[in-house]
């Protein structure tokens, strides 16, 4: 395993408040909308869209929390370079990316007399749209660093899907090889390999000897 890239530990941070985040926001969603699908029985029957609205809004939620507990476990593996985190970072962003942009979409395109009762009720209509459009918008910037940054080539070493590089070996100091020996062959001063004594340049490495 390669050495650790220090950018790792501020995303695995930055990504376990996000993952939490999520969590306690999809959880207290999937409470709310619970308590209060039975209060909305009148509702359900009068307008159609309600039959869907909530069902939708509670599974989505459900998404999200599941997508959060599983990134707070990437987070782990990235931070521990487990090569299955590099897949898992690609696309449990994606996951929470996508549920947001679904929920602000559910939202925006909610019939006229809905929309209406909402505000009557002081449901926060308003505040609920601005909050997935912003949590989307900032779902995908994350998600897109995210996928730019494990595809550098140093993470990428780290978390071992991409073969480290052998480190190049030094050449040989001159104080230690001699120029010419016996038997016809002569030593190159960089790699120590064997060349013949009228060789000008190495045979192995090219550079110059004589």
């Amino acid at each position: 395993m390669s050495k650790r890239p220090s950018g790792i530990l501020i995303v695995a941070v930055l990504w376990t408040i996000g993952s939490i985040a999520n969590l306690i926001r999809g959880l207290y969603i999937i409470v709310q909308d619970i308590g209060t699908m039975p209060l909305l029985t009148y509702y359900l029957g009068q307008y159609e869209a309600f039959r869907f609205l909530l069902p939708a809004e509670t599974v989505l939620h459900l998404i999200l929390v599941l997508t959060a507990i599983l990134g707070l476990y990437a987070t782990f593996g990235l931070y521990t370079a487990k090569s299955w985190s590099y897949y898992a970072t690609l696309v449990f962003p994606v996951f929470a990316a996508v549920v947001y942009t679904v929920l602000a979409a559910m939202y925006l395109s909610l019939p006229a007399e809905i929309a209406q009762l909402m505000i009557e009720y002081e449901l926060g209509l308003v505040d609920v749209i601005v909050f997935n459009v912003l949590a989307a918008f900032f779902a995908w910037v994350w998600t897109i660093i995210m996928w730019v940054y494990v595809n550098q080539s140093y993470v990428k070493q780290y978390l071992n899907r991409m073969p480290t590089p052998a480190p190049v070996s030094a050449p040989v100091p001159l104080s230690t090889v001699p120029t010419v020996i016996s038997e016809g062959k002569k030593f190159c001063r960089y790699c120590g390999a064997e060349n013949k004594t009228d060789a000008d340049f190495c045979e192995k490495c090219g550079k110059k000897i004589g």
